[in-house]
């Protein structure tokens, strides 16, 4: 087996596989009529104590004898009446045996005794289909068929799914600015010449409102994603009632009362006898033209089993082939969609980025707004207090010095609301930048995403192309197989009906 072996190898580049070649041989059995096997013969253990013979593969069997006499098959459901003893009319004798299946393998009648002789099985010994034998290519094609659709298989890979990016939490800029210093209360003045009518109300810090919308909700309705199709080794069902060429039996033609006939130079009893001998070679001639018809009708209706068979099998390949094709198609579906579902939410984010930004900046700018209108008013006030405060000490020290610890409060005042309003923007910037840096980062990932899609899409296209091609490979060399089997069988059918042709031809002369 060593050469079949190192062809497939040597056109596969694997190992061959032991289980492919043996399946190759027994597919070349399967495909054959028993009639051109013969060489390939081979017997069973005898049967001597009337047991079964153990045997798996009865399609494979040729002949079954009992004390050299062939035997017939019947079915189970007749073994009852052919054992000895029945009293049947269907009850086999020692020149007439028979055989069947049962579970324990085949079943002969008579039982097979050392005395009265013994039972063997004849068939078809698929491991002689090997390197010296003329069908070794069809093995060889039958097995680089296999191995090929077991690469076209473990080629294919199977979708993994990559994780998808966590988008960023909706943004915290942390509380609302809030002034917590608490406005000075104006002194109550005693002095009826000091007027405090026109200071108005103290100043007060008006922070702006932050409109910002809430981050998008993103949408991951994905499709599924595709699945591997599972590819199978093409075989060809078994073969049963493979066509037998029985020739006619015939006896031998009697010459010696011819040649006594001749010597006594009786021509007319000499062409008597040579009359008998030409009607029995006659006769044969007919039963011989006879059973090659009945084989060339049940070889005949044999042939178009094995071609819808090699139809069957050659279609399955196609099926295999639109299996592939239809998963590269969902492979390039499944990567557009996904693309397709990144893309709009990585635009419903640009949008609301683009949005909120604005909306940002112009809090940013109405913060340092309101501050510049609070420190405005506030020097006002401090004016009219400072005014204030000259005509109190005209009027009475005491009511000068409530008036002067009242501005310094609100200076104070000033400085802690400026403070508050710049400490706020400063976190506010911060915390915008971070944010925009989660912004940035998550949009890296979503590309990232798109790439390894990408990526896997690509390796599981070109992946699914070369297990097209070794899938073509294995229904080429499928194909060849058959053709090497179906050139043997034409090749020696005609070899085999001249043989059986020339015997009765010689004859008749």
């Amino acid at each position: 087996m060593g050469a079949i072996e190192d062809n497939i190898a040597s056109i596969t580049g694997e190992t061959a596989t032991a289980g492919f070649v043996i399946d190759a041989q027994k597919f070349v059995v399967a495909s054959m009529p028993k009639n051109l096997l013969r060489f390939a013969i081979n017997a069973s253990s005898p049967s001597t104590d009337g047991s079964a013979i153990a045997f798996a593969i009865n399609d494979a069997i040729i002949e079954v004898k009992r004390n050299g006499y062939s035997c017939t098959e019947i079915p189970f459901s007749e073994s009852k009446w052919a054992t000895t003893g029945s009293g049947s009319l269907k009850e086999a004798t020692n020149k007439h045996p028979v055989y069947w299946s049962q579970a324990e393998g085949i079943k002969i009648a008579p039982d097979t005794t050392n005395s009265q002789g013994e039972g063997l099985i004849y068939y078809i010994d698929y491991s002689k289909i090997d390197d010296d034998c003329d069908l070794r290519n069809a093995v060889i094609y039958r097995a680089c068929s296999s191995e090929f659709t077991k690469k076209s298989r473990l080629k294919l890979l199977d979708w993994v799914d990559v994780s998808l990016p966590v988008p960023p939490s909706s943004p915290d800029f942390g509380n609302d600015l809030t002034i917590t210093t608490i406005t000075p209360v104006e002194p109550t003045l005693t002095a009826s010449t000091v007027d405090t009518s026109s200071w108005g109300n103290a100043p007060t810090y008006t922070k702006p409102v932050l409109s910002f919308t809430s981050f998008p909700t993103l949408s991951w309705s994905l499709p599924p994603k595709p699945v591997a199709p599972s590819l199978t080794v093409t075989t060809i069902d078994a073969l049963t009632d493979q066509p037998t060429f029985t020739p006619p039996a015939m006896n031998a033609p009697d010459f010696s009362d011819a040649n006594s006939h001749l010597t006594d130079e009786d021509p007319e009893l000499l062409q008597g006898r040579l009359g008998v001998i030409n009607a029995q070679v006659s006769e044969y001639g007919a039963k011989m033209s006879e059973a090659q018809a009945q084989f060339n009708k049940e070889n005949a209706i044999y042939q178009s089993v094995v071609a819808k068979i090699t139809q069957e099998a050659q279609l399955r390949e196609g099926n295999e082939a639109r299996k592939l094709q239809k998963y590269q198609a969902e492979q390039a579906s499944y990567q557009s969609e996904v693309n397709r579902v990144v893309s709009n939410n990585q635009g419903q984010i640009g949008e609301w980025q683009q949005e909120n930004a604005l909306s940002l900046q112009k809090y940013s700018s109405d913060i340092q707004s309101e501050l510049n209108i609070f420190n405005k008013e506030n020097v006002e006030y401090q004016a009219n207090i400072q005014k204030s405060i000259q005509d109190a000490q005209l009027e009475s020290g005491e009511e000068g010095q409530k008036l002067q610890k009242y501005a310094t409060n609100m200076q104070v005042y000033q400085q802690e609301v400026t403070k508050e309003v710049q400490n706020y923007q400063v976190s506010l910037t911060k915390n915008t930048q971070e944010y925009q840096s989660n912004i940035a980062l998550f949009n890296a990932n979503l590309k990232k995403l798109q790439n390894e899609i990408g990526e896997k899409t690509q390796k599981m296209t070109s992946a699914t192309q070369q297990s097209a091609y070794y899938g073509q490979l294995a229904e080429k060399y499928y194909n060849w197989s058959v053709m090497e089997v179906t050139s043997y069988i034409k090749n020696n059918e005609k070899s085999i009906a001249l043989a059986q042709q020339m015997p009765a031809q010689q004859q008749r002369r």
